[in-house]
C-alpha cells in the first residue's frame, strides 16, 4: 500500500509541501498542494482544404479556416506564410487559449492564373507534434485564353551548355472574340521561340535559357490577349529544377555521436550529368581526423566517396569541410561538410 501511495504521488509531481501546526498542543502535519502535467498545446484544423469551385479570372477569393486548440496550454500561432505573393493571409489571434479557436483568413487573387489551381499557406505554432500544417484553397480559374499543357514541367535537368536544355511546345488559344497580343518569358531564366501564330492561336516553345541560376525555377509565360477593347495578361506556369553538371548526394555528411575508438564511416555519391567524363585530381580536408577515399562505380560518371572519421583524432565537436577538385578546368570545386558531436569526457 506503501509503494502504491509512494508511486502516485510521484506521477501527480507534488510541487510545494507546507509545513502547518495549528495551536500549540496540536499535533504538526504537513499539506501539499498536488498538481496535475500541464498537457502541451495542439493544433486541429478541422477543415484544412476549400474548394472555391470555378471562378472568372480577376476575381478574389476569400476564405476564413477555423483553427483549434485542443491542448491543456496556450496554443501561439508564430507564423502564417503563404506559397505565393498571390496570396495573403493572417491569423486573427495569434494566441489561442485552451480549448479556444481563432481562424486563418485568406485571400487569393486569381488575376493572371488559368485552369486548375491550388494555393497553400504554411501555418507554423508552438505544437510540438505538429509545428506546421498547411490550409489550401484550389479550384478552377476561367479566362479567355487556354493552354495546352495547362504548364511547363521542366522536371530536373543539368543547366550546362554541353547538355540540350528541355524544350516544350505550348500552344495558346482564346475563346469569343479575344485576341492574342503578345507572348513573352516572365524573367530573362526563360527562352520563348515562335513556332506558329495567328490572332486566335499562338503555338510557342519554352526551355531554360543555359547558364541560368542553379535551383528551382517557378516561373510563367506571360500571355497578354485583347478583348472588347481592353488588354489583360494570363500567366502560363512554369516549374522546374536546374542542377549542376556535377552533383553529390547526399549534399552534407552527418556523423552523429562520435565516440569510442572505431573509425566511422558515411558514403556520399558523385554522378557526372555532363555528356563528357569528369574525373578528381584531389580530395582536400580542413581536419586530419576526416579522410576521404574514392571508389569508381563507372567511369567518368558515378563513383563513391568513402568519408572516414577517426574519434582518436577528435577532442572537440566535428565541424569540417571536404573540396573537391576536377581535371577540367571549367568545373568550379564542389564542397560538403562534415559534422559531428563528441560527448564530453566524465569523470
Amino acid at each position: 500500500m506503501i509503494k502504491i501511495l509512494d508511486r502516485a504521488l510521484r506521477d501527480s509531481r507534488i510541487k510545494l509541501c507546507k509545513y502547518i501546526k495549528l495551536g500549540l498542543f496540536s499535533a504538526p502535519f504537513f499539506v501539499c498542494s498536488v498538481s496535475a502535467q500541464v498537457l502541451p498545446p495542439k493544433i486541429e484544423i478541422p477543415a484544412d482544404t476549400f474548394d472555391f469551385g470555378t471562378i472568372a479570372e480577376g476575381h478574389k477569393v476569400i476564405h476564413d479556416f477555423e483553427v483549434k486548440n485542443a491542448g491543456g496550454s496556450d496554443l501561439v500561432i508564430q507564423q502564417v506564410v503563404p506559397a505565393c505573393g498571390c496570396t495573403a493571409a493572417v491569423a486573427k489571434e495569434s494566441t489561442v487559449p485552451a480549448g479556444g479557436s481563432t481562424v486563418i483568413h485568406v485571400e487569393f487573387d486569381s488575376s493572371g492564373f488559368s485552369g486548375a489551381k491550388s494555393k497553400a499557406a504554411r501555418v507554423n505554432s508552438n505544437d510540438p507534434v505538429n509545428p506546421s500544417l498547411f490550409v489550401t484553397l484550389k479550384g478552377t480559374i476561367e479566362t479567355g485564353v487556354s493552354f495546352e499543357p495547362e504548364r511547363v514541367q521542366f522536371g530536373e535537368f543539368v543547366n550546362a551548355t554541353d547538355v540540350p536544355l528541355p524544350e516544350v511546345r505550348v500552344a495558346a488559344r482564346t475563346s469569343g472574340d479575344g485576341k492574342i497580343v503578345s507572348v513573352v518569358a516572365g524573367s530573362p531564366a526563360l527562352a520563348i521561340v515562335p513556332v506558329n501564330q495567328n490572332q486566335n492561336e499562338n503555338v510557342f516553345s519554352v526551355r531554360p535559357v543555359a547558364g541560368a541560376l542553379l535551383g528551382d525555377i517557378r516561373d510563367r509565360v506571360i500571355v497578354t490577349i485583347s478583348k472588347d477593347g481592353q488588354n489583360r495578361e494570363v500567366s502560363l506556369p512554369v516549374l522546374g529544377k536546374a542542377v549542376g553538371p556535377v552533383s553529390l548526394k547526399p549534399s552534407s555528411v552527418a556523423m552523429g555521436i562520435i565516440e569510442g575508438s572505431s573509425i566511422l564511416e558515411r558514403r556520399v555519391h558523385l554522378e557526372n550529368r555532363r555528356n563528357k567524363p569528369v574525373s578528381i585530381t584531389s580530395i582536400d580536408t580542413d581536419n586530419p581526423a576526416v579522410s576521404v577515399t574514392k571508389k569508381v562505380i563507372q567511369e567518368g560518371k558515378t563513383l563513391v566517396l568513402v568519408v572516414a572519421v577517426n574519434p582518436k583524432l577528435l577532442s572537440t565537436d566535428l565541424r569540417s569541410t571536404v573540396t573537391l577538385n576536377f581535371d577540367d578546368p571549367t568545373l568550379t570545386p564542389l564542397q560538403f561538410s562534415v559534422y559531428g558531436v563528441r560527448p564530453a569526457e566524465t569523470d
